[in-house]
């Protein structure tokens, strides 16, 4: 279906280790700290990935070894469970899902998508009780929605199932990752991922009291590290840089890979699109690169000049660096000056 239309997106030999279909155009919380400011648009943008418009994506990207179903919420697409299953049949290997995982507790449904042949979830929970989780998600009763999909999931899955949390740290949650990685280790997820705080979209005009300082985290990191893991729940460090989680290796998932999104061409493509995109050879979708995407807002200075992730690290957001200077920021030393 539709792979003569798009055989040449793209050639065999550039297939990106992982894609992600941005199903879902409405979104049932409100995050406080959501990289999109514009929910309107973000509708018409997702809207434009109609079902048919996903199927052909998944066939010409066969051969790619993970897909992601993602943003803003794709478990209120109808369609999601078909979609899984025609990823599984078409042979990738990791089929996942970014959630915020309200609708994953609601009675079969949990096992509807393990059926279809989702095989990693990735579920936003952003404190360890529901004040805070749903005053952060701007819904309430969130909280305890979030937490029965968590549960379902974990009683349907097999030990092949990766059922990991997304938690996005900021300065009201900064001082209770602790607690939340009891709560969730006592669940038995397979990872805790804490997410360092994108400075895009709404944050932007709440950075004061949105971001917290990286010296805030990394004491977070370093008390929970202190009291131990659990054991089969592992601790994970996402879009922070380097030099910041350097001593918290191998919790530093460096790249978590390197993704490719599209956006429809002849609809209304995002600002992001319109700014790192890049046409489809058959001239119908915008394509975005993680690389490119990460690297907005960021900027590089005096300490990374002689930093061993210099040349890989996408640098700290401009915002963040107006505000906090470079003095948190020491340079790691290459390798080879490490002995």
């Amino acid at each position: 279906m539709g792979s003569e239309a798009m055989k040449d997106l793209p050639p065999q030999n550039s297939r990106p280790e992982r894609i992600h279909l941005h199903v879902g155009p409405l979104c049932n919380n409100d995050c406080v700290f959501c990289v999109e400011d514009d929910r309107e648009l973000r509708f018409v943008v997702n809207a434009a990935m109609t079902e048919s418009r996903t199927r052909e994506l998944l066939e010409a990207h066969q051969g790619t070894p993970e897909v992601y179903f993602t943003s803003g919420e794709p478990t209120l697409l109808e369609e999601l469970p078909a979609l899984g299953q025609q990823a599984r049949e078409l042979g990738y290997g990791r089929i996942g899902l970014m959630t915020n995982g309200r609708r994953l507790g609601s009675p079969g449904y949990a096992r509807d998508l393990l059926d279809a042949g989702f095989n990693a979830f990735l579920v936003g929970l952003h404190g360890p009780d529901a004040e805070l989780h749903d005053r952060l998600v701007g819904r309430e009763g969130a909280f305890d929605q979030t937490v029965a999909g968590l549960r379902a999931l974990l009683a349907g899955a097999d030990d092949e199932t990766r059922i990991c949390t997304s938690t996005v740290v900021v300065r009201p949650n900064v001082d209770r990752l602790g607690e939340l990685y009891g709560l969730l280790a006592g669940m038995g997820v397979s990872a805790v991922r804490l997410d360092g705080l994108a400075a895009r979209g709404r944050v932007l005009l709440a950075m004061d009291e949105l971001f917290p300082s990286y010296e805030q985290l990394q004491g977070q990191i370093r008390a929970i590290l202190a009291e131990g893991l659990a054991p089969g729940t592992e601790l994970e460090l996402a879009n922070l840089p380097p030099c910041i989680t350097v001593e918290f290796e191998p919790h530093h998932v460096r790249k978590l890979a390197e993704y490719t999104s599209f956006e429809v061409e002849d609809g209304s493509p995002s600002p992001l699109a319109r700014s790192v995109g890049k046409t489809s050879a058959d001239g119908r979708f915008r394509i975005l690169e993680a690389g490119r995407i990460d690297a907005q807002g960021r900027v590089k200075g005096e300490p990374c000049g002689g930093c061993r992730y210099e040349p890989t690290c996408q640098g700290v957001y401009e915002s963040y660096a107006a505000r906090h200077g470079w003095g948190e920021f020491v340079p790691v030393p290459p390798a080879s000056d490490l002995h």
